[in-house]
Parts: C-alpha cells; sequence; structure tokens
C-alpha cells in the first residue's frame, strides 16, 4: 500500500476501492515469526455466524490475509464474538459465508 500511516501506536497500510477502505495494522512483535505461527496454527475457529458482502469489496481480499475486520468509523462492527472474517472465497466457504 502506498498510503501509510500511524494511529494509537500501530502503523496503518491503507488501501480505497469502490468507497470502501481497507486497513492492516500492525505493532512492533514481542514474538519470532516461527512463535507466531506456532501460536496461529493452535487456533481453531467454529463458524458461529455468517456475513454477506457486496462483490466490490473483493479487490480489498486476498488469500494471504489472516482475518478481516468490519469497522465503521473508529467503532468496530461486531456480534460480540471475536471470529474472525474469512479474507477469501474459499475460506468464506468453508466458514459459512457467502459472497455477492
Amino acid at each position: 500500500s502506498q498510503e501509510v500511516e500511524e494511529r494509537d501506536g500501530r502503523i496503518c497500510f491503507l488501501q480505497s476501492a469502490a468507497g470502501f477502505q481497507r486497513t492492516k495494522s500492525c505493532r512492533t512483535p514481542a514474538l519470532t515469526p516461527e512463535e507466531v505461527e506456532e501460536l496461529f496454527r493452535g487456533y481453531k475457529v467454529e463458524p458461529v455466524n455468517s456475513v454477506t458482502l457486496h462483490a466490490k469489496l473483493l479487490s480489498l481480499l486476498d488469500d494471504s490475509l489472516s482475518h478481516v475486520e468490519l469497522t465503521r468509523g473508529s467503532s468496530r462492527l461486531s456480534n460480540g464474538t471475536s471470529t474472525p472474517v474469512p479474507s477469501s472465497r474459499s475460506s468464506a466457504r468453508r466458514l459459512g459465508a457467502s459472497w455477492r
């Protein structure tokens, strides 16, 4: 992403398309990449809810993303769970989400 900014001590990479914005953020890691991989592989996510996204959002998603957080302004859209939104069509099908 060519647009980068700092928000609340995090580095944010911004990408916009069709009136939507994708924000990828990171902080300085306390773990090695290997430790992060091991930790990530230990999580099992069972589908809880489904979500339908407009096709115009697809250009903001790619298979290299581990998850997607939907936000509106400064508030996170949440159903009270920490279930990640799938980041690709194939993972969406596995988690029960539909794409339009």
